[in-house]
């Protein structure tokens, strides 16, 4: 179970990054060969006829969008099942006893982070303004906390 949520969750973020390079694409394609003027698109179409060029293939667009539904369903569908299989997990004593002990090891180590800058004098007060201080504490406990496994 483990496996296919984790292949499920690998599959649903790749979908979500792919979304909004796949709308790049399909406002490329339809800025791409008309005038500054969308309602005039019609007259490239007839310029291609008389000239020759190649016209602008729409299937190519419909395609796109296409895609685009497929992968927001698809980016939903593996959601769901990360979800689903979270709330399996959760269910059990392990988990919970897990989650509750890395909230208490958070706790404990912005409690470190806040005692050590009131503990600072004016000098170093100065060096190290309020900003850098919160900074300290929100992604540096944070990224220690995430190395530890507990998120």
């Amino acid at each position: 179970m483990l496996i296919s949520t984790g292949l499920f969750k690998v599959a649903g973020d790749a979908a979500q990054m792919m979304s909004p390079l796949l709308v790049k694409a399909l406002i490329r394609f339809s800025q791409e060969g008309t005038p500054e003027d969308w309602y005039l698109a019609d007259r490239i179409v007839y310029r291609a006829e008389q000239d020759g060029t190649p016209k602008p293939n729409i299937g190519r667009g419909i395609g796109m969008a296409i895609g685009l539904w497929a992968l927001v369903v698809f980016q939903s569908i593996c959601q769901h099942q990360v979800r689903r299989a979270q709330r399996l997990m959760t269910d059990h004593q392990f988990f919970f006893r897990s989650m509750a002990i890395g909230v208490l090891v958070r706790a404990t180590l912005i409690s470190a982070v806040y005692k050590r800058a009131l503990s600072l004098t004016v000098e170093a007060r100065a060096s190290h303004p309020n900003g850098q201080l919160t900074t300290l504490v929100s992604s540096d406990v944070g990224v220690t906390y995430e190395d530890l496994g507990t998120d």
